[in-house]
């Protein structure tokens, strides 16, 4: 029988140069089984209303799900615009879909979550372990805190490959489902290391990056039916259409993290991201779960971190004035 542990190490423990709120992964799903993964989720926030959220498994199972779920009018105005990507791995000869979708026939496809060898959350950084040929493919996803962007880096160990990530996009309100026409057509424009996407004259442009030189193949076509299981269960309207942007591509060396940014944030004539650099924005990230785990008097003491962290999630800024959010 495959067993879930909910893993804490002991106080004082701590990695050279880690900060104690990065290091303590007091929830630590391994094995994973897939359908406890269906049912578990994921929250990362940016302080401004905006946010990422999936089930672990990495199939959308909510109409709240997105990579990408904005504060168009902060805080208010959510909209999911980039729904979701699925990595595709290649090494040695080898091609591995780590996605995970289900669709209203009950079809699923991909069906990577069985490649998943464990889950845990690092701080305040979900983070994903994939079981590739000759290694691991690591994952997280954080967002920039007061900025309309998400952030996904992959690690490789033990070995090197290229990931495709498949890019799956909508625009429309975070408590509605998308019904999809081969008469919308999306926007989609090539730029360097990405694109940029926009659903519908007027609609808020946003854009997909990754680490240069990365490549860019268009699609636009649409997958009709993903199931929503949790929005059934809830006896609420449960199937979604999503447009197929299209596809990123880039290398992974071995111990060598590549950085995948989705953004509202408008572009400079390179189509780079003003003051934007994800590696340097990880160590940000790092250094202020950190902080608030210090400033909380938490660092000895696993749980009282992993609350203080999970806490500061549903904490947003109008203006200077702080207020708790809601997500669903």
């Amino acid at each position: 029988m495959e067993r879930q542990r909910r893993q804490a190490r002991p106080a004082g423990q701590r990695g050279a140069g880690t900060p104690p709120a990065a290091e303590s992964a007091f929830i630590h799903l391994e094995p994973v089984s897939p359908e406890d993964a269906l049912e578990r989720e994921w929250l990362c926030t940016n302080g401004l209303g905006g946010y990422a959220m999936g089930s672990i498994a990495g199939a959308c199972t909510r109409r709240y799900h997105g990579l990408l779920v904005a504060a168009l009018m902060p805080p208010l105005g959510r909209t999911v615009l980039c729904a979701k990507v699925d990595e595709t791995f290649e090494t040695a000869g080898e091609t591995l879909a780590l996605g995970a979708n289900e669709f209203a026939d009950g079809t699923r496809a991909p069906w990577g979550v069985t490649h998943l060898s464990s889950f845990r959350l690092e701080g305040a950084r979900p983070t994903w372990r994939y079981a590739v040929p000759g290694g691991v493919l690591q994952k997280s996803i954080w967002m920039l805190y007061g900025r309309s962007t998400t952030c996904v880096r992959y690690l490789t160990e033990q070995t090197g490959g290229r990931l495709r990530l498949a890019i799956f996009a909508t625009h429309r309100d975070y408590h509605h489902e998308t019904r999809g026409s081969t008469e919308w057509r999306f926007d989609i424009q090539p730029i360097a290391a990405g694109a940029e996407v926009v659903a519908f004259p007027g609609a808020t442009p946003w854009r997909i990056l990754g680490p240069a030189g990365a490549s860019f193949t268009p699609i636009g076509d649409w997958w009709w039916r993903f199931h929503h299981r949790h929005e059934q269960a809830r006896g609420l309207d449960c199937e979604e259409d999503l447009l197929l942007v299209g596809t990123l591509e880039f290398p992974l060396s071995p111990g060598r993290a590549g950085f995948v940014v989705v953004t509202t944030e408008p572009a400079t004539p390179d189509g780079s991201t003003p003051e934007l650099c994800p590696a340097r924005e990880w160590k940000r990230q790092l250094a202020r779960e950190s902080e608030l785990v210090r400033r909380a008097g938490a660092e000895a003491d696993p749980l009282r971190a992993q609350l203080v962290l999970a806490a500061d999630q549903f904490l947003g800024w109008l203006g200077r004035r702080l207020f708790p959010y809601r997500y669903l």
